[in-house]
């Protein structure tokens, strides 16, 4: 039984193991693309099924046996997964990696939820972010003889609702894979779920998978000329363990809530930049909302002393596949993204014109990086530093992306009721989602204090009916 007043009862630990026979130990280095998060906090992504008629045994017998078993045929290709990310002492010889040796193994928790309210979680109005954070498992870490920290790179909890559903929450290390390596494993273990083992390896191993090909783990395809992993290496041994991964608060109390932008309401934000400017690629759907979302936010903060030359950051994170002169493809495990960073004075941002500035600011400079492939890494070598710098209350970070649709992920039973992104709460970014009736919406998420997030919405839903 649970403690009392515990919001759900561990029913199982299991362990998923990639099948027996494969190999016996797999070591990858980390990249410079990956050393960058070594100590940032983990991802945590959860979703949502509904399925009104499930109960207890059916939920034991069936539906926990498909997702283990289907989980241990994606590990065959995901074996990376199942083992640790080392990060030796600062003083050793030796850099991180990510090894795994057989019997290593992805931590799957079985839970229930102790009268959780199912339809209040997956509601679009404001709930207690506090509240999902018993349905996300964490990472398990610890120490070796060699004061090396092993750390697990991904964990997974299934949760059920009696007579409602079940969610399904995954957190995984940042260093180990970006969004885009996380969600393929996602949709493979997914489609083996729901198509069975044959269908899903005929798949999974056809010569031109597409989004459910096999990954590619050769880390040797991502170059490092201007030997940035020992710079972020070093980098991270300089920085004390309390600014690692540092972000707002999880401790204080917030809200979170999403909302949803349409294609129409792009359309007519779009409207306001001048009409000579509207064919540009940065004005692509993405740098719009974003764009409108940062004003609103920055706007948000209420009536408080701002200066209007203070500076508001917006950070966001470009696919590098196939922009480098080596062509890394779709179905590269591990990270790949480049850092973009826009700067605008407060007052131009929240003022008359504010939007097509901020849409071209942020076009300008997700353009200047995606370019080339030496503009992927120009200043590359301070973007540690200028992470860590940032002022986390003046900056709008983007996590996730419209182009990962968690909603596609059918495991089975249909598709997702609700995705969110839980780790928000943590870092203070600003969640990302193709929508779920229409992948043409797009799902903003935030994670707010409670008057901060009504004025945001108040500003948000205004703006909006006022295009």
């Amino acid at each position: 039984m649970a403690p009392s007043g515990e919001p759900t009862t561990v029913l199982d630990r299991c362990l998923a193991t990639p099948p027996p026979g494969l190999v016996s130990r797999m070591s990858l280095r980390l990249s410079f693309f990956d050393i960058l998060w070594l100590h940032a906090p983990p991802v945590q992504r959860l979703v949502f099924y509904e399925i009104p008629e499930i109960t207890k045994t059916n939920f034991i017998e069936e539906i926990i046996p498909k997702l283990r078993d289907s989980l241990n045929l994606t590990l065959k290709y995901y074996i990376p997964l199942a083992g640790n990310l080392i990060i030796p002492p600062n003083s050793g010889p030796d850099s991180p990696e990510i090894l795994y040796k057989r019997g290593n193994s992805v931590p799957l928790i079985v839970a229930e939820s102790n009268a959780m309210d199912f339809e209040w979680l997956v509601a679009n109005h404001a709930r207690d972010s506090s509240d999902f954070h018993c349905l996300v498992p964490k990472l398990v870490q610890s120490t070796d003889d060699s004061g090396s920290i092993l750390s697990s790179v991904l964990a997974l909890q299934v949760t059920l609702f009696p007579n409602m559903g079940f969610s399904i929450g995954i957190t995984s290390h940042q260093a180990a894979g970006d969004a885009c390596t996380i969600f393929r494993f996602s949709r493979i273990w997914a489609f083996h779920a729901k198509a069975g083992e044959a269908e899903a390896e005929e798949k999974v191993n056809a010569p031109c998978g597409g989004p459910l090909g096999s990954p590619c783990c050769y880390r040797t395809i991502i170059k490092d000329p201007k030997g940035l992993s020992s710079i972020f290496w070093n980098q991270w041994n300089n920085i004390s363990k309390l600014d690692r991964g540092s972000g707002i608060s999880s401790n204080s109390y917030k809200v979170r809530q999403t909302f949803l932008i349409s294609p129409e309401q792009v359309e007519n934000i779009r409207k306001l930049v001048p009409t000579m400017l509207r064919g540009q690629a940065y004005m692509k759907s993405f740098k719009v909302v974003c764009a409108y979302v940062w004003i609103c936010l920055v706007k948000s903060r209420g009536e408080e002393a701002v200066d209007e030359e203070e500076v508001e950051n917006f950070v966001c994170f470009g696919n590098c596949r196939r922009r480098l002169d080596h062509l890394v493809a779709e179905n590269y495990f591990g990270n790949c993204i480049t850092l973009c960073i826009a700067k605008m004075k407060n007052g131009e941002l929240v003022g008359g014109g504010g939007i097509p500035r901020a849409v071209g600011l942020i076009g300008a400079a997700m353009n200047e990086k995606l370019q080339s492939q030496e503009a992927l890494s120009n200043g590359a070598e301070n973007w540690l530093v200028d992470l860590q710098n940032l002022n986390l209350d003046r900056t709008f970070m983007v996590a996730g992306s419209p182009k990962f649709t968690f909603y596609q992920l059918d495991f089975g039973w249909g598709r997702p009721r609700r995705f969110e992104f839980v780790s928000i709460d943590e870092t203070g970014a600003v969640s990302l989602c193709g929508g779920r009736d229409r992948n043409s919406d797009i799902e903003v998420g935030l994670s707010l204090p409670k008057a901060r997030m009504d004025a945001f919405a108040a500003i948000f839903n205004q703006g909006l009916k006022d295009l």
